[in-house]
């Protein structure tokens, strides 16, 4: 993740492989009077000796400049955490979105903004339609709709927050669809969501799309009858509501093309009726 205001202010986080040689270059561009944040959990040695400038890290896992602690959520829906002590509330579900705000804390700092002011700005945060949008139904099914895009970066992170929401009591489903504009990184990124199904030990899995097949094939703890595979959303709307029992927790992730907001509508749908 790359985001660039102008040469005062460059912010980076969840950069892939492939990304690397243009990330190691972005330090040069910066003016020495300028400003550079990075997620303090990758490449923060190596770029913060190449910079010339202010450098500022934020993260999870060590004490970076913008120290993200006491991740808490709300209802299966906001996440609380604190920023260096200070109280910090999003209306939005997952680590990534307390990651980002670190993010944003730290940039604001160095245009001078008080931790605190930016804190409470935070709150009136909403996420995009479709980006990460928890609900319930009324059989007690959290869904996570995810269904505006992905990458495997992001498909990580969701993949995170449906094993932690899920707290050990409820099943966990993944509904993933196929990731579009990989290139040559297509199947290796596919394969890469597969290790995270396997590691996050999701319970059922459902894949939509060709490509698809191989975040099943990678997900070998799952024995066949707990993998499903359909060939676009429209297919997978037939079957869907069979899959999904009462107090599961299910995630609904794919690429834009792939149109898997049609199977949201379907478990909506299906509770409404």
């Amino acid at each position: 993740r790359l985001s660039v205001s102008c040469r005062d202010c460059v912010s980076i986080s969840g950069v892939s492989n492939p990304a690397q040689s243009t990330l190691l270059s972005l330090p040069h561009l910066l003016r020495e009077d300028g400003g550079f944040s990075e997620n303090f959990d990758e490449y923060c040695d190596l770029l913060s000796k190449l910079c010339q400038c202010r450098v500022l890290t934020y993260g999870i896992q060590r004490a970076a400049d913008f120290h993200v602690t006491d991740i808490k959520y709300i209802d299966n829906k906001d996440t609380s955490f604190k920023i260096n002590g200070v109280d910090v509330l999003l209306h939005a579900t997952g680590e990534h979105h307390a990651l980002n705000a670190a993010a944003a804390c730290a940039v604001a700092s160095s245009l001078d903004l008080p931790l605190v002011d930016v804190a409470e700005q935070l709150r009136h945060f909403r996420p995009v339609e479709k980006r990460g949008i928890a609900f319930k139904t009324p059989d007690d099914v959290i869904v996570l709709d995810d269904t505006y895009n992905a990458a495997p970066d992001s498909f990580r992170s969701a993949l995170q927050t449906l094993s932690i929401l899920s707290g050990g009591s409820r099943r966990t489903v993944a509904i993933l669809g196929e990731m579009k504009e990989l290139g040559a990184f297509s199947s290796e990124g596919h394969r890469y969501v597969g290790e995270i199904v396997k590691q996050r030990e999701v319970e059922f899995l459902i894949t939509v799309g060709e490509i698809a097949q191989e975040i099943a094939e990678e997900a070998t703890h799952l024995p066949a009858s707990k993998k499903h595979h359909f060939t676009d959303a429209e297919a997978a709307c037939q079957s869907v509501q069979d899959f999904i029992e009462p107090h599961d927790i299910v995630l609904v992730k794919g690429s834009r093309a792939m149109q898997m907001e049609k199977i949201v509508e379907v478990l909506k749908a299906k509770n409404e009726n």
